[in-house]
């Protein structure tokens, strides 16, 4: 006569309390030794069998389910059920970003990432950064510094209190803009100081080198970063700016260049405009007149040192110069009818303006003699 069996069922689990997904294996025991068909139940409902397999492995256990097994000899109808199992199920987390920055620029730093506070072993990866601050097994927030362009990311898992992890982790997608080449090369241009009568306007040319596509340039002043003059757009080659105040003195710029993403950098090198005096404009010219035929003269009083000064027609073409010594200068002219005339002056360092009075020599008809003049 065949026996009952004496079904026992035991889980691989220790204490029934799984993470959703988690891989359990329910095992069944006849303490009778007399069962060769085994079938597996779920809330009462056949998830395995009859056959002659007395495991059950599943990973889809739900919250709060039991399973039992029925154990059967197969030349008699003699069965048992046994006692059943019911499963805690803790759902897995879902970490999500809180907080952090998807589009940066290169070379940012102090970027912050944060996700749910109180959990435990978070698992931080970084590509395309590198992780300066938290980050740890411990934290919730990590700091990364940016220092590769293109399509980077970050990810996060962690595990909640019963040990739960999510099955992946949770990956945000960061696209790190590139910063402009700061090596590129700004010129030093010279200029000439000049009274703003004569040379109102004038301005350096600064030229930035190989300008690159995409990125907006400014031209700023090196001393407090204020714009001197308007943005412009990198053509790929070399670019001329000048600020819009011609400057007074010598003066240094810099040129700051973003891009379409925001991401900005000054270049390194740095433009110096040297700005060298301009000859004063505005001494005193006299003149005489005299009668025609005569010799009529023409006075730069207090000429300066080394400074040369040209008398011109007002066509410009040259009738004579003479260089500056401190002291008065002297033109003598000859014209058949009244004449008017200008004076260029030229210092050192080439710097030339037109003298403010433009000297006229009035010729007197005959007969006229020397005190009519």
């Amino acid at each position: 006569m065949d026996q009952t069996p004496d079904p026992v069922l035991s889980s691989s689990d220790g204490d029934n309390i799984i993470c959703y997904g988690e891989n359990v294996i329910f095992t069944a025991t006849d303490n009778n030794s007399a069962a060769d068909t085994y079938e597996f139940f779920i809330n009462g409902f056949n998830v395995q069998g009859p056959n002659g397999s007395n495991t059950y492995p599943t990973t889809s256990l739900n919250d709060g389910e039991t399973v039992t097994v029925i154990l059967s000899v197969s030349t008699s109808a003699c069965e048992a059920t046994s006692a059943g199992i019911t499963t805690t199920v803790v759902a897995a987390p879902s970490p999500t970003f809180i907080s952090g920055n998807t589009n940066v620029c290169e070379e940012d730093a102090g970027e912050v990432y944060t996700t749910q506070a109180g959990q435990q072993n978070y698992a931080w990866i970084v590509v395309g950064g590198t992780i300066t601050a938290g980050g740890t097994a411990t934290d919730n927030t990590a700091t990364v510094s940016w220092n590769t362009p293109g399509a980077q990311s970050i990810s996060v898992n962690y595990e909640n209190a019963t040990g739960c992890a999510a099955a992946s982790p949770t990956i945000l997608n960061v696209s790190v803009g590139p910063l402009p080449d700061e090596t590129l090369n700004l010129s030093d241009p010279v200029i000439c100081l000049s009274d703003p009568v004569i040379c109102s306007g004038e301005t350096p040319s600064i030229t930035l080198s190989n300008s690159e596509l995409g990125v907006t340039y400014q031209l700023r002043y090196d001393s407090d970063g204020i714009p001197a003059g308007p943005a412009f757009n990198g053509i790929g080659g070399a670019m001329i700016t000048s600020p819009t105040l011609a400057p007074t003195t010598t003066t240094v710029y810099n040129i700051i260049g973003s891009t379409s993403l925001g991401c900005a950098r000054v270049m390194l090198d740095k433009a110096t405009v040297w700005v060298n005096p301009s000859p004063d404009a505005n001494l005193i010219i006299t003149n005489t007149s005299a009668c025609y035929g005569e010799t009529a003269t023409i006075t730069i009083e207090n000429s300066e040192l080394g400074v040369e000064y040209q008398l011109r027609l007002e066509d410009n073409s040259i009738i004579g110069s003479t260089t500056g010594n401190g002291f008065d200068r002297f033109f003598y002219v000859a014209p058949l009818v009244t004449t008017t005339y200008n004076i260029l002056a030229t210092n050192g360092v080439s710097c030339s303006v037109q003298m403010t009075t433009k000297p006229e020599i009035t010729i007197n008809p005959l007969p006229c003699k020397i005190s009519d003049v």
